[in-house]
């Protein structure tokens, strides 16, 4: 066996005992070693271009796209005519124009195949033979062997390339062809390349670092077209691509939001999120917007990157300002809790057997064969003596459970819980929410779980034991990106234009979005007390509204069925009542009245019902019932079915009816008690004789 010491150089990376001289990095990205001189040399992963001077006593020597070589000793003098004279020797000059690299890119490429093992790397990474045909990946086999990945420009133009190395060591994976032109060595700005998904027309523009396959493979799994940077540096090195590429494809596709999906690891690393954060500055002075593909892909190796998605992967889309919330330090650092076992929450108690007492050990070693809550631990040393240990799981909560939304509101905020349970073999899983008040003990959190749950749920843990956890699940949720949510005060339409409802929500243009969307929570104990329902969503239909007008005209007399349409008007209004009143001031009221029989009734039950609302009028009312409808309701509209028999006519009931419709003329809110009742939605009002003419 060949015992002779390796040539190869031995990198030691950056810790927390060990961190980067240059950039301070503590992560392991930065690394450093023993020089052919002696000296020591910090490769740092944040400083690639050349400083203007030596960074904390270290010297500059030489770059890579990945990394920047610093070392201890300043560099040997060279004269430049020779360094000149060298590297003309060894790599051609570069050429001057883009036709010109385009050209020799082309002639070069015209030469060269594509290697078995560099094919089979390909595909290993989900690519198949007919995307690298069209991608046009081909090898080059020199001192270096590894497969060129051409770089884009929108128009499909050749402006560059890197190649990827196939054994890299402890190097870069990918370098520039720069002797065809594209490099930083010939003073320019670096490429940037565009990947177009192959067989379909592109429903956005993605962005993404990344030269050679991350940037291709995220074009054909999302079906956008893909700007790819190099590295998180030249986000902000290249200001005059992005400026030309972003307008020339902005402009073809018709839409100025871009879709950003960060690295993996990214929001831990100071440096990559100050380049990010100088990027979206400059793209937000050039006009466009960014959202931020995000998949809790905090931490390196354990979340996938961009390329590495998968169907099952659960992306959802924040933006800058949350993104960037999540890249900071987080405060809270996650208390040691009780640990959790079968869907337990407890603590676990330890029994040490002597090694000698067989019959002992074998009684235990039957128990825990038999008992989950027992375990064998093995043989251990206890103050010098052998034994054999064996734990016992007491439980304190017969449940687990984990902070799955966190939710903002004036009364101190919401919690909502994912609850586990085991019954026998099967694992029961429930959403819970409850008032974050109702945490700060132990009676009043276990009361809520039994109210939330619809059973008894026993309990002997100490106050200490459920903030711990309380703050540990809370941490933990945090850490794995979790955001704060709103609880909607209303059901329907809330203030930034979001509709929510119990089981569905809309975007402000009306499209199907989810609550991670909206950042709205629907608040299931919203009118519990008043009965105020949450209208149940029908799919949608775009003829819904032409095919009731049709059924209306074919039921309704011709004299009638013009005050069914007005009904139906008003309905429609009511969906932009925000608006009309921000621009009016003032909200028409509709008092729909006439002899029995005139249909009015069934006129203002057909409007209701575009709400889902029809089966819900209100014939007896109080004021308290009015306000807390018309406060619990966003652009909403209910029906006050003959409010005011014959015997209500007159007295106080009247006086109620008539200043709560000016008020909601007006849109006044009232405050009875310390609680101000807005309205946010309409009521439509039936009766025999007009309101006001009963006055």
């Amino acid at each position: 066996m060949n015992m002779a010491p390796s040539t190869k150089p031995k990198y030691s990376p950056t810790s927390k005992s060990r961190p980067c001289k240059i950039c301070g990095n503590i992560s392991g990205y930065c690394k450093t070693r023993i020089g052919d001189r002696g000296d020591l040399l910090h490769y740092c992963h944040n400083h690639t271009a050349k400083p203007s001077g030596p960074i904390a006593g270290h010297y500059f020597t030489s770059a890579s796209d990945e990394w920047g070589v610093f070392s201890t000793e300043k560099p040997r003098n060279q004269g430049p005519e020779n360094t000149r004279a060298k590297n003309t020797k060894r790599l051609p000059q570069p050429l001057p124009t883009t036709a010109d690299r385009a050209a020799a890119f082309r002639a070069f490429m015209g030469s060269l195949t594509l290697h078995p093992d560099d094919r089979a790397d390909l595909n290993l990474r989900g690519v198949s033979d007919a995307q690298i045909e069209a991608w046009g990946v081909l090898s080059i086999e020199s001192t270096e062997p590894g497969y060129l990945c051409p770089c884009y420009s929108p128009d499909g133009s050749i402006v560059g390339a890197q190649w990827r190395l196939r054994d890299a060591g402890e190097g870069a994976r990918y370098k520039w062809v720069w002797w065809l032109g594209g490099g930083s060595k010939n003073g320019e700005e670096l490429p940037l390349t565009v990947h177009r998904p192959i067989g379909v027309a592109p429903s956005g523009i993605a962005v993404c670092e990344g030269i050679g396959a991350k940037s291709f493979i995220l074009a054909q799994n999302t079906g956008m077209v893909t700007i790819g940077a190099g590295v998180a540096g030249q986000f902000v090195s290249s200001p005059d691509h992005w400026r030309e590429y972003l307008a020339e494809l902005t402009s073809e596709l018709n839409i100025n939001n871009l879709i950003f999906y960060p690295d993996a690891g990214s929001v831990r690393n100071a440096s990559v999120m100050g380049h990010y954060s100088q990027w979206f500055a400059f793209v937000a002075d050039l006009g466009y917007t960014i959202d931020v593909a995000w998949w809790g892909q905090s931490v390196k190796g354990e979340s996938p990157d961009p390329d590495e998605l998968t169907a099952d992967v659960e992306v959802k889309f924040i933006s800058v300002e949350e993104f960037e919330a999540i890249a900071k330090p987080v405060e809270e650092i996650p208390w040691e809790c009780l640990p959790e076992h079968l869907d337990q929450i407890g603590s676990w108690k330890f029994i040490d057997v002597p090694i000698d007492a067989v019959d002992l050990i074998g009684i235990n070693r039957d128990r825990a064969r038999q008992n989950p809550n027992y375990e064998y631990v093995g043989p251990c040393t206890i103050k010098k003596e052998a034994v054999e240990r064996f734990r016992e799981f007491e439980p304190q909560l017969p449940l687990s459970f984990k902070i799955t939304k966190i939710v903002e509101s004036p009364d101190g905020g919401w919690l909502e819980l994912e609850v586990v349970q085991r019954r026998g073999k099967k694992r029961i899983f429930r959403t819970v929410l409850i008032r974050s008040i109702f945490t700060t003990k132990i009676d009043a959190f276990i009361d809520a779980l039994k109210a939330a749950l619809g059973y008894n749920v026993p309990c002997t843990l100490k106050p200490n034991a459920l903030q711990a956890l309380i703050q540990n699940r809370s941490a933990q949720y945090h850490l794995a990106g979790g955001r704060f949510y709103k609880l909607a005060p209303r059901t329907g339409r809330q203030d930034d234009g979001y509709w929510v409802f119990k089981d569905i929500q809309f975007d402000p243009k009306g499209n199907v979005c989810t609550s991670e969307e909206s950042r709205w929570l629907f608040n299931r104990n919203l009118g519990i007390d008043e009965h105020i329902v949450s209208p149940s969503i029908a799919p949608p239909s775009p003829n819904a509204l032409l095919n009731l007008i049709t059924a209306a005209k074919g039921y309704f007399h011709a004299e009638s069925f013009p005050m069914a349409l007005m009904t139906l008007g008003y309905g429609v209004a009511t969906v932009h009542r925000d608006q009309i009143m921000k621009e009016h001031n003032s909200f028409p009221q509709i008092n729909v009245f006439g002899d029995p029989g005139g249909g009015k009734t069934l006129a203002a039950t057909m409007a209701c019902s575009l709400f889902s609302l029809h089966h819900s009028a209100i014939g007896s009312f109080t004021k308290s019932m009015l306000w807390e409808n018309v406060k619990s309701l966003g652009s909403l509209l209910r029906l006050l079915d003959d409010p005011l028999k014959k015997e209500k006519r007159d007295g106080p009931l009247l006086t109620e009816m008539v200043n709560f419709l000016w008020a909601m003329y007006d849109g006044e809110p009232r405050m009875v008690r310390g609680n101000l009742q807005t309205p946010y939605s309409n009521v439509i009002v039936t009766s025999n004789q007009a309101i006001e003419s009963c006055c």
